[in-house]
């Protein structure tokens, strides 16, 4: 067989690879801009509004990650 003909028979599989390594990527973005905006949302609340919240300011970032995947 030559290697076009097995290029041909694999390239299905290969572009679906592809397509799904490059729709990862654009959910990873998508999550890391929400991460990104209630990190923003957060360091703008008062001390005396995270604490309501039960956060200290310290705690922006953690608070951010832990919630990653919700």
């Amino acid at each position: 067989m030559s290697s076009i003909a097995l290029f041909v028979q694999r390239a299905p599989a290969f572009l679906h690879r592809i397509g799904d390594h490059v729709a990862d990527f654009i959910d990873e973005i998508g999550e890391a801009r929400t991460m990104a905006h209630e990190y923003k949302v957060l360091s703008r609340m008062s001390d005396e509004e995270l604490a309501r919240h039960g956060l200290k300011r310290d705690e922006i970032a953690q608070a951010v990650f832990a919630n990653r995947g919700d």
